[in-house]
């Protein structure tokens, strides 16, 4: 059977609802006008008001009937589309007129025509042309938006609706939403016709009151104003990209007429301007620091403003101090910290590590800069580090050290637990080298961490905590472990460990351990030593030292980890629970990363073993005992006093006899035995640690004050206004005038009350101002010198020149030969002097110092010489530093030092490489030995220090009974009981180490009952003190340590002697400042006649030898950054000297009467003098240093130093200081001077007095 099939369509011309849809569409369907509907019979509508379709089915539909005698949308009521938008303000009363066509014809009783616009109707009228009118009316809108676009509807005869198929639209406005400024407002496009209106806001110009001021068009708004600035701040070098947003700052790029930080100009960009809101600019160079207003001039044609910032900008030198970590794989990919003044200036930051750029740079809040290292080539293993901020380029002295890349030999063990956290030790080689650390472990494509630590001071080993795998760890079958062959390393950027599949075997996890509760939850601490734990697996990949148990407060150490139990040792007293109430507490095991409670514990007492009565009746008859057996010993003692008086006094005798023999057999062995102190090459891998030059000439300028003013600029506050820096400038120009400058100096000279340290002090004050112009301060420093050597030739004092510091122009020679050689310095005798240092240190410390009067078994100097026998040992013990995860590091100490001597002593072990600056401080940290009572803090003084009448004993290690191999651990400090720091013992004249020298004091009245301390020996005591006479020996017996110790260190103090002296002098290299020097004081001989060359000879000596050399030889913390005792300091003393009888050309006939510091170099002194007065010889034989070889030198180090410290200060100190004070006198003098009446330089003067008085600093 065959069937026939076909597709019907059925639709409903009454779903389309006006008339372009309705004709529009595929069907039959018609639309009629006067009836408002869509229908497929038209021929019920009227036959003028009849559109129809044009659908494609209209031929194919069935009982299509049809009126219509127009066709398409074309044909429909409609409103045509606009050319213009139909824009019209809020609250303005206006019609609305739109065009239309193919309206109907109203007929009689219909409704005429009417506009809606949003929910507001209003009348219409149709006018010629089919032009629809809508009637004038205010329309308004509550949103918050500058403009409300709202489709136009017209209706006829109550709600027959014309289409509007083009979306026909009024668009509402309001002038004033987000247009709150001039310059917003003007930036409105102008069709809105919209203007700043009174100069309050943003009006339509219908809107603006009459006479009212009304802005429109491209005009320049009033009253610009800078809101923020950014950066606040960058490089004197300029470069850096400043962004301004404010108000007002222009419609147009070119509005912008300039914009300036006090006279520096900051040059307008196009990229980054955003009209009336925001504009970039860059900034161009200045010589100086300097802070000020940003300030933006808008103009166009005639018409100006200006804006002023509300902060200041600054210039500033951005300065890197120091990198952490200081060291790195040559791989590079080590992130490091860049620390320093000003790094959050400027915009584009730049770092170069040994040339390689560090990459993935970031500025943080905290003003560092943190980037990662680039990979270098392997012949480079120290870099300077290079920052870039800008235009402003920083040289810094900071150096980062590229190290070989670690290498790993060995993991163990090569399992953990799932759960992770247990302990992987590494060793290897550089381990320490690298700052990130990790274990990785892959599984699946999936990367698990963990972090390693503890990488020992020379890189042997590490530890790693296992990472947790627990969300992938799948046992074999039948197994309890799974083994993971894909594992490696993250070394910061060594890729050779990442990955240690097929290297290493595979690493294995084992399941997690289980813990059980407490079958007992009391505790016998006399029955029970341990408590024991049970559990499961617990040992399968474990060690006792991955555990920890905790007993609420309290730890339980861990002594044994089986399969399935865990025994640990309780606290010797009830722990306190977690939450410090007393009772049971929660015993808790720490597992790696898991962590398992096993239930609660307490304490019991047990009983006494015998009743109270009966205790009490034992403890009666030994106390009858113990005084019957007392009695019986005083009786005896009284029978037999004279006799052992007689005993006593002899065996006084034999001990004096052996101890002499004991101290002559010592010191004979001690002159034989060669002393082995550190090589040179020793010293270079420990590094020398320099002070910075801006350090090391403030130690020289201002060695009493460490943080002087001239570190940092005048404070903001008061100070810093207008006129006070106008003064200060103008100061500084009369300081730059030479006529000015040698009054100055001289009216100061002239004054009695202008003291020595007056004198030093306006020296070093004038060499900072004069840094940047260090041709000038030589000329200046030429004058003050050949004033100085006619007055003394006048006086018959001209050998005495620069002996003492009683003219600024001594101490002027001192600074200027410091700023000038200080490069020289380091670069010659900085490392003898170094080495000769540390050699005095160590060998000093071989034997006993006494902690109070710093005296010494081994010294130089005869007044620092302990004169007694002292029985002690040299012990080897194993400090462990704050770190207690790093490996222990082996000190020795003598069993006669104190604690706080024993405390520096492993702190220079442990910070061996480390600046003293940078360690902690002695008095921040304590000692902490651990020994089968406990742990036990090691003091000074405690209820260990023994009293003897007045004089109380410092505590030393042997009284402790600290023996070999003892471990000891640095710890921070929690409170402050040492007797070295109490005040009641402390001098006024010791510093903050506690190891200077502290001559005992009594206490307040210094009455009998005050207590004295001492160490060693008793500083002043009586020889004829009944009790220790039998120790006392006549004193010049040990002499001969002083022989000992001059044989250990002969070595050192020629090799220091010859450098200074320029020994080898094929390769010698006489610093120009040195020769331009020695070459003015041969020809101010010549001018004044002066033919003796001792004189000259004694000039040269004074100045450059004791002003510079010997300074340092006594004072080396100038120059490196350590700590130097009062017992080092004696030695270098004698050194000193030494180096000073060296330079002087009389001779001094030495007796057996002479001073032993005279003595003890008496055969080395004529061969030192030999070499300087060849040192002087070849001196004078070299080439004649011309004014522009010296200029050059003195234009290079004026560029280099010009700002390491801050002249304006400089000045501020000098004017408050002196020139206050001596205001009379010195302009009286600038008006009887002739050339300063000729440059009025007393009216100059005047000037600045008026402008610095203004301000009270």
């Amino acid at each position: 059977m065959e069937f026939v099939s076909s597709e019907f369509v059925f639709y409903d011309c009454s779903a389309f609802q006006d008339c372009t849809n309705c004709v529009s569409s595929n069907f039959a369907c018609d639309w009629c006008i006067y009836e408002n509907e869509c229908t497929g019979n038209s021929l019920k509508c009227k036959l003028q008001g009849v559109v129809g379709g044009k659908g494609l089915y209209r031929e194919y539909t069935l009982n299509a009937q049809t009126n219509a005698t127009k066709f398409g949308p074309d044909k429909c009521p409609r409103l045509k589309k606009r050319d213009t938008e139909i824009l019209l303000s809020v609250d303005t009363k206006r019609p609305i007129e739109v065009v239309a066509q193919n309206l109907p014809m109203l007929e009689t009783g219909q409704e005429g025509y009417e506009c809606v616009i949003g929910e507001e109707v209003v009348r219409a009228e149709v006018m010629v042309n089919n032009t629809i009118r809508c009637e004038p009316k205010q329309y308004s809108y509550s949103d918050q938006e500058q403009e409300k676009p709202i489709v136009l509807k017209v209706r006829w005869n109550g709600n027959f609706m014309i289409d509007n198929p083009d979306k026909v639209t009024v668009t509402l406005y309001k002038c004033d939403v987000n247009r709150t400024t001039c310059g917003k407002c003007l930036l409105a496009d102008s069709k809105y016709e919209c203007g700043w209106c009174n100069q309050v806001m943003c009006r339509y110009k219908d809107h603006c009151q009459n006479g009212a001021p009304f802005l429109n068009g491209n005009v320049v708004c009033p009253n610009p104003k800078i809101i923020s600035f950014s950066p606040l701040k960058g490089p004197i070098e300029g470069g850096t990209q400043l962004i301004i947003k404010g108000e007002n700052l222009g419609l147009a790029f070119n509005d912008t007429e300039s914009i300036m930080v006090d006279n520096v100009n900051c040059v307008t960009e196009e990229e980054g301007y955003i009209p009336s809101e925001q504009l970039q600019c860059t900034l161009s160079s200045t010589p100086t620091r300097l802070s000020s207003w940003v300030k933006v001039k808008i103009s166009k044609e005639s018409t100006t403003y200006s804006a002023t910032s509300e902060e200041k900008y600054s210039f500033v030198i951005p300065e890197v101090t120091k990198i952490e970590p200081t060291l790195g794989p040559m791989s590079g990919g080590t992130d490091v910290i860049l620390e320093g003044d000003n790094l959050d200036a400027g915009t584009s930051v730049n770092v170069t590590i040994a040339d390689q750029p560090c990459l993935d740079i970031q500025r943080k809040e905290d003003g560092t800069i943190h980037c990662v290292t680039s990979p270098v080539i392997t012949n480079v293993t120290i870099g300077d580090v290079v920052l870039m901020i800008d235009n402003g380029k920083d040289d810094s002295n900071v150096m980062f050290y590229y190290k070989t890349d670690p290498t790993i030999t060995k993991i163990l063990p090569g399992h953990a637990i799932a759960s992770g956290g247990t302990r992987v030790q590494v060793k290897g080689l550089n381990l320490h080298v690298a700052k990130k650390k990790i274990l990785t472990m892959t599984i699946d494509s999936q990367e698990f961490r963990g972090e390693c630590f503890n990488a020992s001071s020379l890189g042997v080993s590490m530890t790693c905590k296992a990472p947790n795998i627990s969300a992938k760890f799948m046992p074999l079958e039948e197994a309890n472990y799974m083994s993971i062959p894909e594992y490696g390393f993250i070394l910061d950027g060594v890729t050779k460990y990442q990955s240690l599949d097929g290297e290493y075997p595979p690493f294995e996890y084992f399941v997690d351990p289980e813990y059980f509760d407490l079958e007992d939850n009391e505790y016998n601490k006399n029955e029970d030593e341990n408590l024991i734990i049970p559990g499961r697996n617990l040992n399968l990949a474990s060690q006792k030292e991955d555990v920890q148990v905790k007993i609420g407060k309290g730890v339980c150490e861990v002594k044994d980890i089986g399969l399935l139990h865990l025994t640990c040792k309780p606290p010797e007293d009830q722990p306190k629970s977690l939450d410090g109430s007393d009772g049971a507490a929660e015993v808790i095991v720490y597992h790696g990363n898991l962590n398992f409670s096993v239930g609660l514990l307490k304490y019991y007492k047990w009983p006494l073993p015998l009743p109270l009565e009966q205790m009490i009746a034992i403890a009666a008859i030994l106390i009858i005992v113990i005084l019957i057996i007392v009695g019986f010993c005083i009786y005896r003692c009284k029978a037999g006093r004279s006799e052992q008086k007689i005993t006593q006094f002899r065996q006084q005798l034999d001990q004096l006899e052996m101890k002499v023999a004991q101290e002559c057999k010592e010191a004979f062995a001690e002159l034989q035995i060669e002393i082995e102190l550190p090589t040179n090459e020793e010293y270079e891998n420990q590094g020398i640690p320099y002070r910075e030059f801006r350090s090391c000439i403030l130690r020289v300028l201002f060695p009493d004050q460490p943080d002087h003013p001239i570190l940092r600029d005048l404070p903001e506050n008061g100070v810093r206004s207008e006129k006070v820096d106008m003064g200060l400038q103008q100061f500084g120009s009369l300081i730059n005038n030479k006529t000015f400058l040698l009054l100055f100096i001289r009216t100061l000279e002239s004054q009695s009350s202008f003291t020595i340290k007056d004198k030093s002090n306006v020296a070093s004050l004038l060499i900072v101002v004069l840094q940047s112009k260090m041709d000038y301060a030589t000329d200046i420093l030429k004058v003050l010198l050949a004033d100085l050597i006619e007055k003394g030739v006048d006086q018959d004092r001209a050998r005495l020149l620069m002996r003492r510091n009683e003219s600024v122009a001594e101490k002027f020679v001192s600074n200027w030969l410091s700023f000038l050689l200080h490069s020289y310095l380091q670069e010659s005798a900085a490392a003898p002097l170094y080495r000769l240092f540390r050699a005095i240190k160590i060998h000093v410390e071989r034997g006993p110092v006494d902690a109070v009067t710093a005296d010494a078994r081994y010294s130089l100097n005869e007044g620092k010489l302990i004169r007694e026998i002292l029985e002690y040992e040299t012990l080897n013990i194993y400090a462990i530093g704050l770190d207690p995860a790093k490996d222990p590091v082996e000190v020795k100490v003598l069993s006669i030092d104190t604690i706080m001597q024993a405390k520096e002593k492993i702190m220079d072990a442990l910070y061996k490489n480390v600046p003293y600056s940078q360690r902690p401080s002695p008095d921040t940290v304590e000692l902490e030995w651990k020994n089968t009572s406990g742990r036990l803090t090691l003091q000074d003084e405690n209820d260990y220090t023994k009293g003897d009448g007045e004089w109380k004993r410092l505590n030393t290690l042997s009284v402790y009974e600290i023996r070999n191999g003892a471990s000891i651990t640095l710890i921070n400090k929690q409170g402050c009981n040492s007797t070295l720091t109490h005040p009641r013992y402390m001098n006024s004249h010791v510093t903050s180490s506690p190891s200077r020298s502290m001559s005992p004091m009594l206490g307040q009245g210094d009455s009998e009952n005050s207590v004295k301390v001492c160490h060693l020996v008793k500083h002043g005591d009586n020889d004829n003190q009944e009790g220790d006479r039998g120790n006392r020996m006549v004193s010049e017996i040990f002499l001969t340590r002083l022989l000992y110790t001059k044989g250990a260190l002969q070595k050192f103090v020629d090799e220091l002697f010859a450098t200074i002296l320029n020994v080898r002098r094929e390769a010698a290299n006489v610093p120009l400042p040195i020769k331009y020097l020695f070459d003015y004081f041969d020809d101010q001989a010549k001018e004044n006649g002066i033919t003796n060359p001792e004189v000259v000879h004694a000039w040269k000596s004074n100045s450059l030898p004791l002003r510079f050399w010997v300074n340092l030889i006594k004072n080396p913390d100038v120059i490196f950054d350590i700590h130097k005792s009062d017992a080092v300091d004696a030695c270098l003393s004698i050194i000193g000297q030494t180096l000073m009888d060296s330079c002087s050309v009389s001779e001094h006939q030495l007796t057996k009467e002479s001073p032993s510091s005279k003595l003890l170099y008496a055969k080395d002194i004529p061969n030192y003098k030999k070499l300087v007065a060849e040192y002087y010889t070849e001196i004078q034989r070299r080439p004649a240093v011309s004014d522009q070889e010296m200029n050059r030198v003195l234009g290079d180090h004026s560029t280099k130093h010009k700002y390491d410290f801050h002249e304006q200060t400089a000045l501020n100190e000098l004017y408050y200081t002196y020139v206050r004070k001596y205001r009379e006198i010195i302009l009286s003098g600038l008006e009887s001077d002739e050339f300063a009446q000729k440059n009025k330089l007393s009216f100059k003067f005047e000037q600045v007095e008026h402008l610095m008085n203004e301000t009270n600093v």
